[in-house]
């Protein structure tokens, strides 16, 4: 006997398939509000279905925090890393407690995830953007340059880290270390208009 289809949510995991690819769609587009009307239709039939309720209120927390509502998000982002942790979760739920006035729970919560997900360099990399939001500079440093060097990092990733390191040297007036890092960058990564305009304004 099937038990998924005997509780009713084996019929409709096509349903919620469909709902979390419409999802992406609309997120590709900018079209947050559809993605929050579309999650709440779809979790009322999600049954006993953990793994799915996660993916599809991970959605709803990040429309929620696109349209500026980390209120909403807080809970939806919540739930999701109650029922199933995953980096994005954390990375989420740490920006809606940050957003809600909680930023001590915040870096708790991205200390932990850095934790359990190792490879998940967004979290440190948020983790340092919320210290140096607070002006905890040199820890913001520390965090940055605690990463593994040499591992594999996309290149948007890269450019942002090495615009970040270089604004926490100047922040703590350290100038030609600075300067420095965003040569190094530009040599790297020739074509970036981020790195360009932070040399350009660090001079």
């Amino acid at each position: 006997m099937d038990h998924r289809d005997s509780s009713g949510s084996g019929s409709e995991i096509p349903r919620i398939e469909r709902a979390l690819r419409r999802c992406l769609e609309w997120s590709r587009t900018g079209r947050h509000l559809k993605i929050i009307n579309e999650v709440d239709r779809a979790l009322p039939a999600i049954g006993n279905q953990p793994q799915l309720e996660a993916q599809l209120l991970i959605w709803k927390a990040q429309a929620h925090l696109a349209v500026g509502d980390p209120d909403s998000a807080h809970p939806a982002a919540s739930r999701s890393w109650d029922l199933d942790p995953s980096s994005y979760a954390c990375h989420l739920l740490a920006n809606s407690l940050a957003a809600v006035g909680q930023p001590d729970d915040a870096e708790a919560l991205l200390k932990s995830g850095w934790e359990l997900f190792p490879e998940a360099y967004h979290l440190p990399v948020q983790l340092a953007i919320l210290l140096s939001d607070q002006g905890r500079h040199p820890e913001a440093l520390e965090t940055i340059d605690s990463l593994p060097q040499g591992s594999p990092v996309p290149d948007d990733l890269q450019v942002f880290l090495l615009g970040l390191h270089a604004n926490l040297l100047a922040a703590m007036g350290r100038w030609g270390e600075a300067d420095g890092i965003l040569r190094e960058g530009l040599h790297r990564h020739p074509d970036s208009d981020l790195l360009e305009d932070a040399h350009q304004s660090l001079g």
